[in-house]
C-alpha cells in the first residue's frame, strides 16, 4: 500500500539523516513488497464512493443545473416500494455506461431518485482545465468527479478535500447509498472502477493514481511474512 510506501521512505530519510557516513546497506534502505501481474486473471479493482456534507447554502436544482452543462443526465425515479428494482438498474445502467465514458452515479439526500451523470466529450477537460491537469489524469472517473463536480461546481478547494472537510470515502455501493440517506450527509457519488488499463498508462506517465481511487482484491493475508527490525537499526528511540 502506498502509505506504507511513503512511511518506509520517511523512515528510512530520517534515520539517514542520524547515522554518520551510511553505507545505503542498512535495513531501513529496505522494505518488503509484494508484487503481482496486472495481467492476472483475479486481479480486481474496486472502486471507493465519496459521500459529501457540511455543504453551505447548497441549492438542488442550481446544481443538476450546473451538471447538465458539462453531463448529460439522467434521472430514475423511485417509490419505496420499487426503490431495490430501480438501484439494481441504476448501478447496471451506470457500468453500461462507463464502459466508454466517464459516468458517474449521483443521489441527493431527499429526492426519491437517482441520477446518472455521463461526461457529454472527453474533450470538455481540456477546455476546463488546460495543461494543469495531466493529460493521463483527465479520463479518469474520479479526476472528473473531484476536480469538475466537487472543486468547480461545488467550490471545495483541492486543499480542503486534501484535508477530507467535506468528503467520507465509503467502499461498497449499497454502502454508500444507505449512509448517504444519513441527515447529516447531502451528495453521495457511486463511482466505476478504474480500469488495469488506466492504472498502467498513469504508471507509465511516471504518476500516482488519485487519491482513494483504487481498492486492490483480493487483498494478501496479514501477517504472510513480517519483517523483523535489527536491535542496531536505530540509534535512539524514534517516533514515526
Amino acid at each position: 500500500g502506498h502509505h506504507r510506501y511513503e512511511t518506509a521512505l520517511n523512515y528510512r530519510n530520517i534515520m539517514m539523516e542520524r547515522i554518520e557516513n551510511p553505507t545505503g546497506r542498512e535495513a531501513f534502505n529496505y522494505v518488503m513488497m509484494y508484487f503481482s501481474n496486472m495481467d492476472d486473471e483475479g486481479m480486481t479493482v474496486l472502486p471507493t464512493h465519496r459521500i459529501l456534507h457540511g455543504l453551505k447554502d447548497f441549492d438542488c436544482e442550481r446544481f443538476l443545473k450546473e451538471c447538465r452543462r458539462y453531463f448529460d443526465v439522467d434521472e430514475l425515479r423511485f417509490e419505496s416500494a420499487n426503490e431495490p428494482e430501480v438501484r439494481r438498474g441504476f448501478f447496471r445502467r451506470l457500468e453500461e455506461l462507463g464502459s466508454d465514458r466517464t459516468t458517474i452515479g449521483l443521489f441527493i439526500r431527499g429526492r426519491e431518485s437517482y441520477f446518472i451523470l455521463s461526461l457529454k466529450d472527453r474533450a470538455i477537460m481540456d477546455r476546463v482545465f488546460g495543461d494543469t491537469i495531466p493529460p493521463v489524469f483527465k479520463g479518469l472517473d474520479v479526476t472528473v468527479l473531484h476536480s469538475l463536480i466537487i472543486e468547480r461546481i461545488l467550490g471545495i478547494t483541492s486543499e480542503a478535500q486534501m484535508r477530507q472537510e467535506n468528503i467520507i470515502y465509503v467502499k461498497g455501493k449499497d454502502n454508500a447509498l444507505g449512509e448517504g440517506k444519513n441527515e447529516t450527509n447531502q451528495l453521495t457519488f457511486i463511482l466505476n472502477p478504474p480500469s488495469i488499463g488506466e492504472i498502467k498508462a498513469v504508471a507509465e506517465a511516471g504518476h500516482v493514481m488519485p487519491q482513494k481511487s483504487t481498492y486492490f482484491y483480493p487483498k494478501l493475508l496479514s501477517g504472510l511474512v513480517i519483517n523483523t527490525v535489527d536491535e542496531t537499526e536505530t540509534v535512539e528511540p524514534l517516533c514515526v
